[in-house]
């Protein structure tokens, strides 16, 4: 059997092979598509090929290497590990829709209109040393603007608008190259070498970033971010890339939000972000080997947060320090706390030792304000103390959360056990914030304890035994009174058009027999 696809040139995208097959089947387009995918109307991602479980029937390579040699997705499933086998699964059936939505695709408040890129010296010497050019993988790195062998520019070309194949659709031959800049060059080497090894790293982890961020220092070691030195350092080195104006990158130096979401871990992040970032820190490494200290760390802090840690290491008294510079005293005993400096205290009530017995209480689970009696401080200066400790804030949380849920539980089955014919409405009437909190946060188990629901009583208004003996003679009458000639619906127009001998009937036994007695009886009898 002859493969309809085929056989894949040096770093091919499968796209590329789809749209050569196409071209030397000679025919329609919808008529290629069915035998590949067997479906005429489908709609191919250029670097998120869905269907290779079909595709691969029709070419020598297994489905797996296709989808690690040529498509985007190991990009994507190591950036997003926890969407890791729904990408994949979703791109070795026909699913495109569902392999865009775990690529995260959608999420990212980064839109761009979805283009094909290509080297025009690639282009050349592909059409030279194999006789026709072709889209390459490593060019369709999102946010790579620069081939990696040639030091050039790439050039963007629209998609076909249908099914995204057409006849011949591959890189135009053009003579006219546009060189890049060195810094976007080694960014696209660096991507390319970052992506041919991504299935031999570990599964992405912002830990590790955040790590080198530290030994960098623009991070300290309680998980804080210098934004404004990071973002400038970054910013300036962008603009050394000389990369056009692009949402995957910060919009000025104080484009805070761009740092905050990307180190957060709660925003879906475009890939294109961690790669510059990983290639930032690579180049700083590099250019830089020694590691900050904590004290360091705080010479790398603006101007103005340097002259208020002079002042303070100069011996400086908080209440001095604040009126020399118009910070409150609060700030500035926070930004002494997080950098570990001595502080000059009147009183001097919080020492070190202080500092180590509040830390001591509060991961027991004491509460603040009976470490604040305990050591005769205000709750205030406990809870600042406390909060200068991610960790520390992290397990308090947990838990009051745990306390939480057990008091919430034990409360929840008292009652039941007090009161077992209680229903769910009485159990949330009486229980009602243990009800909701368990509702929200362990739902499972409170459907599991909570009595099983009760179908409703449906209890009729109307007694029809009653009615049905006070309709009976005045059918009776009104019969006699029209020589009982009237059929069920105009006897029941007189009645006051209710339904009673209609839809009710069944509910009327002695009216509906009355009726049939009378019913064109003979008169006299």
């Amino acid at each position: 059997m002859v493969d309809l696809i085929p056989r894949a040139l040096p770093g091919e995208l499968l796209f590329s092979r789809l749209i050569r097959g196409l071209t030397l089947s000679g025919g329609p387009v919808e008529d290629f598509l069915e035998q590949v995918l067997g479906k005429k109307r489908v709609n191919i991602h250029p670097f998120l090929t869905s269907g290779l479980d079909l595709i691969s029937k029709h070419c020598p390579e297994p489905p797996r290497l296709l989808l690690k040699k040529q498509t985007l997705a190991p990009l994507f499933m190591h950036f997003l590990p926890k969407y890791q086998y729904a990408i994949q699964k979703s791109l070795f059936e026909y699913n495109p829709s569902k392999a865009v939505r775990y690529c995260q695709i959608v999420c990212f408040k980064e839109k761009q209109d979805l283009t094909i890129k290509f080297c025009s010296v690639c282009a050349r010497d592909d059409l030279y040393n194999f006789g026709v050019s072709y889209w390459h993988v490593s060019h369709q790195i999102l946010g790579i603007e620069s081939c990696s062998k040639h030091k050039i520019k790439l050039s963007h070309l629209e998609l076909p608008t249908t099914c995204k194949l057409e006849h011949g659709f591959l890189p135009p031959i053009i003579n006219e190259d546009f060189p890049s800049t060195q810094l976007s060059h080694e960014l696209a080497a660096f991507s390319e070498s970052y992506l041919d090894g991504v299935e031999a790293k570990l599964p992405f982890n912002l830990d590790e970033l955040r790590n080198d961020l530290k030994k960098l220092g623009y991070m300290t070691v309680h998980g804080y971010t210098f934004r404004k030195k990071l973002l400038t350092d970054l910013y300036s080195f962008i603009e050394e890339l000389a990369i056009d104006k692009s949402s995957l990158l910060p919009d000025s130096k104080s484009d805070y939000r761009y740092i905050s979401y990307l180190l957060s871990g709660n925003v879906s992040q475009h890939p294109f972000k961690y790669l510059l970032l990983k290639f930032w820190i690579h180049k700083q490494s590099v250019s830089s080997v020694s590691v900050y200290s904590d004290l360091e760390v705080a010479a790398t802090k603006p101007t103005e947060d340097n002259e208020y840690i002079n002042l303070i290491k100069d011996g400086n008294s908080l209440a001095t320090v604040s009126r020399m510079t118009g910070r409150s005293r609060c700030f500035l005993k926070a930004l002494a706390l997080r950098l570990g400096l001595q502080i000059d205290l009147k009183p001097r009530l919080i020492t070190s030792d202080i500092i180590r017995t509040v830390k001591t209480l509060a991961r027991r689970g004491f509460h603040r304000k009976e470490i604040a009696k305990r050591l005769g401080l205000s709750s205030g200066s406990v809870e600042q103390i406390i909060s200068i400790s991610p960790e520390l804030v992290a397990w308090r949380k947990k838990c009051k959360y745990e306390s939480k849920r057990r008091k919430y539980k034990v409360h929840l089955l008292r009652y039941i056990e007090k009161n077992p014919d209680a229903i769910r409405k009485e159990i949330k009437r009486e229980c009602n914030a243990a009800f909701f909190w368990l509702y929200v946060n362990e739902k499972r188990w409170l459907e599991l304890t909570l009595p099983i629901p009760m179908l409703p009583k449906v209890t009729s208004r109307i007694d029809w035994g009653a009615r049905d003996e006070l309709l009976a003679p005045k059918v009776a009458m009104l019969m006699s009174m029209h020589a009982n000639a009237l059929s069920r619906t105009q006897l029941d127009n007189l009645l006051g058009c209710h339904g009673w001998l209609t839809r009710k009937k069944h509910k009327l036994p002695l009216t509906m027999s009355t009726y049939h007695s009378l019913f064109l009886a003979p008169q006299g009898k």
